[in-house]
């Protein structure tokens, strides 16, 4: 998911010509612009988003907050932790015995 900037004009934004209808209020439920392009303002204002994020996803993905990739390892793992059943089999966690041998 990427974010617009809460201040990106979707609504004011003509998705036809780029043209901004800084005089578009609130209760102004139908976008006209002066290129001659008419429709809903809350569809207008979609399409503005999906083309800016269609733009701007490259940004996003190149981001250095995000992980570079590769094999995520917990600092911290439980007995037993990179046994994978296979089909039809259960681990004991699975079926809530314990993972220890328990003296009878």
């Amino acid at each position: 998911m990427v974010c617009a900037d809460r201040w990106y004009p979707s609504s004011k934004r003509c998705s036809a010509c780029g043209e901004i209808n800084a005089k578009l209020t609130l209760s102004d439920r139908l976008f006209v612009c002066a290129c001659g392009f008419r429709t809903d303002r809350d569809l207008n204002a979609a399409v503005n988003l999906a083309l800016w994020a269609a733009t701007h996803q490259q940004d996003f993905l190149r981001s250095p907050d995000l992980p570079a990739g590769g094999r995520v390892i917990n600092a911290r793992r439980r007995e037993g932790a990179d046994r994978h059943p296979g089909v039809g089999e259960t681990i004991a966690d699975d079926a809530g015995t314990p993972s220890h041998p328990v003296r009878v």
